[in-house]
């Protein structure tokens, strides 16, 4: 990421807030599927951009640990996910 620019680490930053906030609706109705589906939608939506799946993963593996830090289900949601990510 060093090499992003602006406009590059605004949506970067924008896109793991928005994993943030789909991991919490995810665990407010303690169902993964609201995380993964949005995972896969996110997916999608960076391939366009011409961004790799793995930047994706590298973004929820950074997420991790403020996850766990939130308590064992926000953790076990981001697990999920790394897990629905996993190729």
């Amino acid at each position: 990421m060093a090499t992003y620019s602006p406009r590059q680490l605004d949506r970067t930053k924008e896109d793991l807030a928005y994993m943030v906030r789909f991991a919490a609706a995810a665990q407010r109705v303690d169902d993964h599927a609201v995380f993964t589906e949005f995972l896969d939608w996110s997916a999608d939506v960076l391939q366009a951009r011409g961004v790799p799946r793995t930047m994706l993963v590298n973004g929820l593996e950074a997420l991790m640990p403020l996850l766990e830090e939130c308590g064992p289900i926000s953790g076990r949601t981001g697990a999920a996910g790394l897990r629905h990510l996993a190729p």
